[in-house]
């Protein structure tokens, strides 16, 4: 809990933020805390003072995000979600009684969260040139229309079969295939799905292995350094993480796959035996497949959950075969997003197609694309 000085000075520098048309970013960065923390902390104050602190905006009025009424916002915008730079806050906290973080922390043992939270999960997309990417546009309007905190791309959005080391140069799977195409196709498809996540708080885009073929192609002949390089794939707008490095988010691991501490190679077996070697809840792709799995920690008595979703592309991978190419396709939503748990949802690419395309997948597929074989898609 907050002490009584704490609740006051907050309180007053609430009042003081809204009387200057501020917003709740200008609270957070003044306190230097999320503003998760700072809702939570304007509950707690309403509580002890026994006051009402009136709502305002958590972002600029041409940033409000969407779908966010139950947050006590009202009038709702649907503009880009960019945060007020400009605004500024006269008001000042006390020097006596300013809660940090970690004195916060230490003094209550109330979650710092205290609004649902939402992550929409894309898995390996493995865009080159000559595949389709209308379900983009549909992955995109998706989460234009129904909102989320933080999008997690898991890696592989580009193929690169350019840098390919699994084929022999001037094998036939190679003919043909040129760098600039690789990043073209993978850099175009990228600017549309940003284009429509203005209202997205956090994007975040893990690096797969398809994307490490640029470093290990540069290590095994540095004669292209400085003529390829990961500067050239597009990012604006988003937090890149590195290959492998895990990225924590409201307690679930985000990483491309998790690997043998011993070996460096990926984990295989079910999520289930994962979950046991990472004793954390983690998402991954990577592989083509979908595979959840829950567990409860003794310990801490929260749940765990593991899960792999390898696939958001439509066409078929030769190397896999046809057996293989029969998988699950789409996007995973996480609501309530909390110390690792969530609540779990399928999104096919089947039913955004019948969504937004007004036909199933391998109907508008053959219509569109006749001349490629789209057997894989039956249900």
């Amino acid at each position: 809990m907050l002490t009584q000085a704490e609740a006051e000075a907050f309180a007053s520098l609430w009042h003081a933020t809204k009387a200057a048309g501020g917003v709740t970013g200008d609270i957070a960065r003044k306190l230097g805390v999320g503003q998760s923390t700072i809702w939570k902390w304007r509950r707690i104050a309403q509580k002890q003072l026994g006051v009402a602190l009136e709502p305002i905006a958590d972002r600029s009025a041409g940033g409000k995000r969407r779908g966010l009424k139950h947050r006590g916002l009202v009038n709702l915008g649907t503009g880009a979600a960019t945060y007020n730079a400009q605004a500024t806050n006269p008001a000042t906290f006390p020097a006596a009684g300013v809660p940090n973080r970690e004195q916060l922390h230490r003094s209550t043992d109330v979650s710092p969260q205290d609004k649902p939270v939402r992550h929409i999960v894309i898995p390996d997309t493995q865009i080159r040139k000559g595949v389709p990417t209308d379900h983009i546009d549909w992955i995109g309007r998706y989460i234009e229309e129904h909102g989320c905190d933080t999008v997690v791309m898991l890696g592989d959005w580009y193929d690169f079969p350019s840098l390919s080391t699994h084929d022999e140069p001037g094998s036939l799977s190679k003919e043909g295939a040129r760098y600039a195409d690789d990043l073209q196709a993978g850099n175009s498809a990228l600017k549309k799905l940003t284009s429509y996540l203005g209202g997205v708080k956090r994007r975040v885009m893990l690096r797969g292995n398809h994307e490490d073929r640029l470093r290990r192609t540069l290590e095994a002949d540095p004669k292209w350094v400085g003529s390829i390089d990961e500067h050239q794939l597009v990012a604006e707008g988003w937090e890149v993480i590195p290959f492998l490095r895990p990225c924590v988010i409201d307690g679930v691991a985000y990483s491309h796959y998790w690997a043998s501490p011993g070996t460096g190679r990926a984990y295989g077996g079910s999520a289930s035996n994962i979950l046991l070697k990472t004793n954390h809840s983690f998402t991954q792709g990577h592989r083509q497949t979908f595979d959840y799995a829950v567990k409860n920690n003794p310990v801490t008595g929260r749940e765990m959950i593991g899960l792999i979703a390898g696939s958001a592309y439509v066409h078929a991978e030769p190397y896999l075969g046809a057996q293989g190419n029969c998988h699950f396709r789409g996007i995973i939503v996480k609501n309530e997003v909390h110390e690792g748990s969530y609540d779990i949802m399928r999104v096919s690419l089947h039913y955004l197609c019948m969504r937004y395309a007004g036909m199933p997948l391998l109907a508008y597929m053959s219509k569109h694309y006749p001349d490629t074989d789209w057997t894989h898609l039956r249900r």
